[in-house]
């Protein structure tokens, strides 16, 4: 018989199953990657060189095959395992089928769970990139410079003003900064770069407002729904729509005796 393990965030007072055991584990729940691939292995091999295990749910074995090449690239050795018996040893990296709806990661147990997910771009993400033509997608940080302007997608419109770098978890990552209206700051983990873009709606001669912080602004302009504006002939008086049915219509014959 196998072992039957039930993951809830809160312990309940009555189970469906009668649990042999009660364990209480701290986890964190991953972002995605956005589709970057460079920040997706910066982050595995900083998982590996802390001495964490990590383990990489790819689907089906030839999807494991395809992301151990993925990481192979970027000086990442893996191993695909279609039916792995145990862990990774500490500081090594497991690819094998399987799926989760989000990566976690157990700090006690120095455990990694990454997925496939995470590291390719999300379909709805890039369709929504896509629809709005003010911004940017951002492959990597690197692609933007100190004084760009970028849109946050629940924060709304900042100035790029570096990277820093902060001890988190006794590890030290990376952190986008972005500066808004009056003195207010935001500190983006860059695993979270798919929630940034570059603004691209203005140019240099026109100045573009900053969002505020914790304002309502941003929710209000992403609401919206845009007007058609309607074209009026030059040198014409806009007409009433009684007006206008008026003119066209027609008379009506009177009767000859």
């Amino acid at each position: 018989a196998w072992p039957i393990v039930l993951a809830d965030g809160l312990q309940l007072g009555r189970s469906p199953i009668e649990a042999r055991t009660l364990v209480s584990l701290t986890a964190k729940q991953l972002p995605s990657y956005g589709g970057s691939s460079q920040t997706a292995a910066d982050d595995i091999a900083h998982y590996r060189n802390l001495g964490y295990r990590v383990v990489v749910l790819a689907g089906d074995l030839r999807r494991a095959r395809i992301l151990c090449e993925f990481l192979d690239g970027h000086g990442i050795h893996a191993a695909a395992d279609e039916h792995p018996d145990a862990l990774p040893e500490p500081g090594q990296c497991l690819v094998t089928p399987g799926s989760l709806s989000a990566g976690i990661e157990f700090p006690y147990a120095r455990l990694a769970i990454l997925t496939d997910t995470q590291i390719a771009a999300s379909g709805l993400r890039r369709a929504r990139h896509k629809k709005q033509t003010n911004r940017e997608k951002i492959n990597s940080y690197t692609d933007l410079s100190v004084g760009d302007l970028v849109v946050h997608e629940y924060h709304g419109i900042g100035r790029f003003a570096g990277i820093v770098q902060m001890p988190v978890d006794g590890a030290v990552k990376d952190y986008i900064k972005i500066s808004y209206a009056g003195a207010d700051t935001l500190y983006v983990p860059a695993t979270q770069l798919d929630l940034v873009s570059k603004y691209i709606g203005a140019g240099e001669d026109r100045p573009v407002k900053l969002s505020k912080m914790g304002g309502t602004e941003w929710a209000r302009t992403k609401r919206a729904p845009k007007r058609p504006q309607k074209a009026w002939p030059k040198n014409s008086r806009r007409s009433t729509p009684r007006a206008a049915a008026r003119r066209v219509t027609p008379s009506h014959p009177t009767a000859r005796g």
